[in-house]
């Protein structure tokens, strides 16, 4: 629900689930459920780049209550749609604090290091770790590299490997909505008949 909440957002290009962290895209954000269940959702969630460098760390947390579960919708309202929407908000805000040129730099540094997963001696000299264990440009390929531009379209077939991934998650998303709003209204139900 988060890719599709960042997807809407339209600050981002393609936002992609992966099934474990791959350190050469662009800006990664993984997270943790702390809690969830009908009246609350808690996340830990760690965004970074490219390079190594860490953009932030937050522990976002949203209470619902029944009036709430009326608005869901698939792909778009969720109970917890503000949770959501902060942290696509705290993302696009730290990218806008970034100094210029720092995109252009991730970037590059994440096409080097799909680079040097497939061709170490050729690109092993192109990053630098610095004195923050994050990884900077020490040079760049030219720009007509052929073998820089296989290795491109090498990555652009991955990243369409990716998106038929997402698209498996997409149908189990859509198939587990329904039962898991109405397990998530019978807890919260639960809950207040507790008094919890």
């Amino acid at each position: 629900h988060l890719r599709n909440t960042l997807q809407r957002s339209a600050q981002w290009g393609a936002v992609r689930v992966l099934p474990e962290e791959n350190a050469s895209h662009d800006v990664i954000l993984t997270g943790e459920i702390l809690e969830s269940n009908g009246r609350e959702l808690v996340l830990k969630i760690k965004a970074t780049d490219a390079s190594g460098r860490l953009w932030y760390e937050e522990i976002y947390r949203q209470e619902a209550n029944g009036v709430s579960y009326k608005e869901n919708i698939p792909w778009e309202e969720d109970v917890f749609q503000d949770l959501y929407n902060a942290i696509a908000n705290d993302l696009a805000a730290y990218r806008q604090k970034l100094p210029p040129g720092t995109i252009d730099r991730i970037r590059s540094v994440s096409q080097l290091k799909f680079a040097q997963e497939f061709a170490p001696e050729a690109f092993d000299s192109y990053l630098v770790e610095n004195e923050n264990q994050e990884l900077a440009l020490n040079r760049l390929p030219a720009d007509d590299d052929p073998h820089m531009a296989r290795l491109m379209a090498i990555r652009e077939r991955d990243h369409m490997y990716i998106d038929t991934i997402n698209q498996y998650y997409d149908g189990f998303y859509a198939s587990m909505w329904s039962a898991y709003v109405n397990w998530r209204k019978l807890d919260l139900t639960e809950r207040l008949a507790r008094g919890q």
